[in-house]
Parts: structure tokens; C-alpha cells; sequence
């Protein structure tokens, strides 16, 4: 039996999102994945914004809350912090310039979140029976993001299948 637990941007996926030879010679089960690496308590900086003009700075993303912008920080290992604002529900990811002395000021709608640095559970995930892949920041544009957790002998397959 294999087993594939993951999301693409929240979305569960579903036998429909791969091409199997046969789906009565391969066994898959599908069921929503668990993080392996929980998000750590990010430091939250109210009424601040990310210095401007910062080269370090993703493109501002829709985010249906604070909450969500942070769970986007933290499926990119080389997010630093977010800021969010709720008035116009954009998260903006950046690299660097997350020192609360450096952060500016901004309204009452806006706040950075810091991830903190000597957080253990930073680094790459594995073991003997499970892997887990950070897609946030694929080159290949317009996929999204997500967590990718395979168990069993269903990494060699869904591997392919992302390949």
C-alpha cells in the first residue's frame, strides 16, 4: 500500500492530481498531510511594516489573515518574517530586515511577524520512512505551495510524478 498526504495552498490533493498506469494495479490512499516541523511562536510586531525599499521582499500575496501569512513564512525556510495587512489582506514575505529597530512605522492595520532564529525545528525533514519537500518557492511559477509528505514505497512514484 502507498499513501500520499498533501496540500497545494491549503488544497488537499486527490487521486485526480496524478496520472497512474492502472489505477487497480497501484493501491493509494490520499488524506491530508501534517506538518512535520509545527510553525514556532513567530514575534509579532503591531502597527509596523517591512523597511521600504527592501531588495529582499517577495511580491505582497492575498492572505485570508495574520495567521495564514505566517503559515507562508514558515513553508519557506528562507523567510525571515511576514508583514501583514489586514485592511487589504496582503502578506508580504522578506529575507532579511526583520530587526524590530529596522521595521517602520505603519497603521494600526499592519504588522510584522519574525520567525525566530534559534528555532530547532528550521532544517530539512526525512528519516527512514517519510520525506517532506518545501515547494513555497518552486522556479516552476503559478504552482503554489505546499507540503508534500509521502510515506512508503509512494515516495519513488510521487516523485516521478513531480519530476
Amino acid at each position: 500500500d502507498m499513501a500520499i498526504s498533501a496540500s497545494v495552498q491549503g488544497v488537499p490533493m486527490t487521486s485526480s492530481d496524478f496520472s497512474t498506469p492502472n489505477p487497480s494495479t497501484v493501491s493509494l490512499s490520499f488524506s491530508a498531510p501534517t506538518d512535520p516541523q509545527p510553525p514556532p511562536q513567530y514575534a509579532s510586531f503591531p502597527s509596523k511594516a517591512l523597511p521600504s525599499p527592501s531588495s529582499l521582499t517577495y511580491a505582497p500575496i492575498s492572505s485570508p489573515s495574520a495567521q495564514s501569512c505566517v503559515l507562508t513564512c514558515h513553508s519557506d525556510l528562507l523567510c525571515d518574517c511576514v508583514a501583514y495587512d489586514s485592511s487589504a489582506s496582503l502578506c508580504t514575505k522578506a529575507r532579511g530586515g526583520c530587526e524590530p529597530g529596522g521595521l517602520a512605522e505603519a497603521g494600526t492595520s499592519s504588522a510584522v511577524y519574525v520567525r525566530p532564529r534559534d528555532d530547532a525545528s528550521v532544517g530539512p525533514v526525512g528519516g527512514d520512512d517519510n520525506t517532506a519537500v518545501d515547494n513555497a518557492n518552486s522556479p516552476a511559477a503559478g504552482l503554489g505551495s505546499g507540503t508534500f509528505s509521502f510515506s512508503g514505497p509512494a515516495l519513488l512514484l510521487a516523485s516521478a510524478l513531480l519530476m
